[in-house]
């Protein structure tokens, strides 16, 4: 049941409208105070894993972890007057609340208004999963100049600009070398590789620590204030570049190499580079992959589908956010009869996400058996025209930021809707408790 309708009254009863494959385990209920009126989203408690996928024209999500480690996975913005030029009649997600500040400036809005106390001003981790402007900030020419005068502000840039980053974790420092030498291709220091580099170089030199993400550890990002009351807590990387986790210890393989990647003219797609994690809780599984790739044959060579090989070491997931904004070439068949997630998380941007493959293998109880729901931070009007009741029906949200809050140990977890038309964290709606699987 898409969320559109302004205002939202809040009911103290269970959504009996609803349909069937929408409803978890437990009740699917949808609370508030009975005025019609809006209300903010419960403070985070030491305990719970919090997991925000933020409205704001690009990916961007800001975790709190149990103990309150925070994470930002990806910070990005979209030029939406470029792009809607570029690739009409395809229409990007408008900034949201408004276009009064740049999308780092509300994503740092957003955080300070969500974080535990001593997040307000500082982040543990800031995760880049791979190096486009909708993930870690686009270059606008008007964009004001950092304090020190070396880079513009946008996305990631802007966040570091106003919040303390104590590890700032990509796809290539120190060398950014794969599967080419980045700072030779990023000629253009004026744009965006360029300029996120010209960031690096500039907060390295001042202290910032920076690193790659290594594929297969479970201790590189990792609770950093009370690990031992949370023992079954666990940040998974999965996949950085083209090396992948195996699934046993550490082990990792390559799943191909700089050569297969490059064209004649040695250029290459960024997307099957993407970062990717899966977060585990106690029983909870989550997981998010940036713009990775899934599909093969045709246009596509075989090493394009990272998907189907990583698949099995993911294993089952509650909640999964969909790689490269559900476009088509992505999230395959594989991927998500293995993944099986009870919550779907579309990180719309524009007016061809999710592909119609993609959304119809979403809802196919042929992938696999099982309630599953849907929800948008932003789904366009005209894609919604054109799929119709078959999706929407089992859509539950198409629009404002969606939270995970996950308790009791990752037993249990609840799914937030945010007003993203208005600052703070209003709450629209409220789902579950959902029982997670595993």
């Amino acid at each position: 049941m898409p969320l559109t309708k302004k205002p939202i009254l809040y009911f103290n009863t269970i959504i009996q409208a609803l349909p069937a494959l929408l409803l978890s385990a437990c009740a699917l209920s949808a609370r508030g105070d009975g005025s019609g009126g809006s209300r903010t989203l419960p403070p985070w408690e030491e305990g719970y894993l919090d997991i925000h996928h933020i409205s704001v024209a690009g990916d961007a999500a800001y975790f709190v972890f149990p103990d309150g480690t925070t994470m930002l996975f990806d910070a990005g913005g979209s030029d939406k007057e470029r792009f809607d030029k570029a690739v009409a009649p395809l229409v990007a997600a408008p900034i949201r609340p408004d276009t009064s500040k740049r999308e780092g400036e509300w994503l740092v809005d957003y955080i300070q208004n969500v974080a535990p106390a001593r997040g307000r001003n500082m982040l543990d981790y800031a995760v880049i999963s791979h190096f486009h402007g909708d993930h870690f900030g686009v270059w606008r020419d008007n964009a004001p100049v950092s304090q020190n005068g070396t880079h513009r502000l946008s996305g990631i840039t802007d966040v570091a600009e106003m919040l303390t980053i104590s590890t700032l974790i990509d796809r290539g420092f120190p060398s950014y070398d794969y599967p080419v030498d980045l700072r030779a291709t990023a000629t253009d220091r004026k744009r965006n590789l360029g300029n996120y580099l010209d960031f690096i170089e500039s907060r390295a030199a001042r202290g910032l620590n920076t690193e790659s993400l290594r594929a297969g550890v479970s201790d590189q990002i990792r609770l950093r204030n009370r690990p031992e009351r949370y023992p079954g807590f666990e940040v998974r990387n999965i996949k950085t570049n083209g090396t992948a986790w195996r699934g046993v210890g550490d082990e990792t393989e390559e799943l191909f190499t700089s050569a297969e990647i490059l064209t004649a003219d040695g250029s290459f797609n960024e997307n099957p580079l993407s970062l990717a994690l899966r977060i585990s809780y106690g029983p909870f599984d989550y997981f998010t992959g940036g713009d990775m790739t899934g599909v093969s044959g045709g246009d596509f060579p075989d090493w394009f589908d990272v998907e189907t090989p990583i698949a099995p070491v993911i294993g089952e997931v509650d909640v999964f956010s969909l790689n490269h904004h559900g476009v088509r070439d992505a999230n395959n068949d594989v991927f998500i009869s293995t993944l099986k997630p009870q919550i779907f998380i579309l990180q719309g941007r524009t007016t061809d996400h999710p592909g119609q493959e993609v959304a119809h293998r979403m809802i196919s109880e042929n992938l696999y058996e099982g309630e599953r729901s849907i929800f948008a931070t932003y789904l366009h009007d005209q894609t919604k025209a054109v799929y119709g009741p078959w999706f929407l029906d089992k859509l539950v949200s198409d629009r404002g930021h969606v939270v995970i809050r996950v308790f009791d140990r990752g037993r249990s977890f609840f799914v937030y809707v945010l007003d993203d038309l208005e600052p703070g964290a209003n709450v629209i709606a409220e789902f579950g408790p959902y029982t997670s699987r595993n």
